[in-house]
């Protein structure tokens, strides 16, 4: 019979804090809330510990208020057959996938946002400072959705390269995990932003793309070295 919080059980030896307890049956390993617990007192099974099981002393009649009761208590790893080891591990293993698959997808989203409001906001910018006599509305909203939606493109995919390069510095330093940095991402765009409208003026796509691009790879530097400032200055406030 499985062994749930809330059951009720026999001490079998003292508890200082540590002993064994009976319950249904089974000899349990077991560890005192607090206190000791005298050889034949009753107990009640409070939670699942490395000891076995954690317990409170507990009177006949005295009603019995245990915080999740009726839960399966969770074997100790030292009484777990590997067939339970196994499927713990696996358990673990599946949430964790699933913790890094949210953490992920989040952290896209968040890229791709902040790349639609930096490509929402140059375009704003830069009708406002060059463009207000020139564009006719339906050119305007163009140049509004074009650059929004390039920007989210942008962000996400400098949420994958500054993750790749996240990821080479961390196994310099024996840590090789994705990292992607929002620092460096947020001045990359407003880099490549930047260096659009710097050529915006060009007769030539190639000219400005060239321009995007090297904002974009001055911004993310720039980027990185503010993150590695934030750090230091970080570090030394906390050390003290």
């Amino acid at each position: 019979m499985a062994i749930r919080i809330g059951d009720v059980g026999r001490a079998v030896t003292a508890m200082t804090p540590s002993g064994y307890v009976e319950v249904h049956g089974r000899r349990l390993g077991a560890r005192s809330e607090f206190g000791a617990i005298e050889v034949g007192s009753d107990v009640v099974i409070l939670r699942g510990d490395p000891t076995g099981v954690v317990v409170r002393k507990w009177v006949a009649g005295e009603s019995v208020t245990v915080p999740n009761s009726g839960e399966d208590v969770t074997a100790a790893a030292a009484q777990r057959k590997a067939a339970q080891v196994a499927e713990v591990d696996r358990r673990d293993a599946e949430g964790l996938r699933m913790q890094r698959h949210l953490r992920f997808r989040a952290g896209v989203m968040a890229a791709g946002s902040l790349g639609g409001l930096v490509g929402l906001t140059s375009a704003c910018v830069g009708w406002s400072l060059r463009l207000r006599d020139q564009l006719t509305p339906v050119e305007f909203v163009t140049l509004v959705g074009g650059s929004t939606g390039v920007g989210l493109a942008a962000g996400i995919a400098l949420f994958f390269a500054t993750g790749f390069l996240g990821k080479v510095i961390g196994a310099m330093r024996g840590a090789p995990e994705f990292a992607p940095s929002f620092v460096a991402i947020f001045v990359a765009l407003v880099g490549a932003a930047s260096g659009f409208w710097w050529k915006y003026d060009s007769d030539h796509a190639g000219i400005i793309a060239l321009g995007v691009v090297l904002g974009a790879v001055a911004g993310t530097a720039v980027g990185y070295v503010l993150r590695g400032c934030v750090g230091v200055v970080s570090g030394f406030v906390g050390g003290k």
